[in-house]
């Protein structure tokens, strides 16, 4: 995986490591983490682990990015972290502006 450096409370992180994206339906996303639960996906090399999610509140139009973090020191010990970020989109209407031509004729 190639991406941004991203600052824990512990460290800064570079942009290797893997990556596991989660299906939408319940039932598959808790039987994706069950298989890496079971293949060790999480050992004692792991330093960090990030879980970014957004949310949508149709009823006020927010939308809500959350970055839960854990990170794992060597000396032992896990330090989890939450980070969130509230957007609120503006609605945009577009309308056509006239030209001269339509603005003088009479339908």
């Amino acid at each position: 995986m190639s991406g941004s450096s991203t600052t824990g409370l512990i460290s800064r992180y570079g942009g290797g490591g893997y990556i596991q994206d989660l299906s939408i339906s319940y039932e598959n996303a808790t039987a994706e983490i069950e298989e890496l639960e079971e293949n060790l996906w999480i050992d004692r090399g792991t330093r960090v682990v990030f879980l970014d999610f957004t949310v949508y509140n149709a009823n006020i139009n927010l939308f809500c990015q959350i970055k839960l973090t854990v990170e794992f020191p060597a000396s032992g010990g896990a330090v989890p972290s939450k980070q969130f970020s509230t957007v609120k989109l503006i609605r945009v209407c577009i309308t056509k502006q006239r030209t001269k031509n339509e603005s003088n004729r009479i339908d």
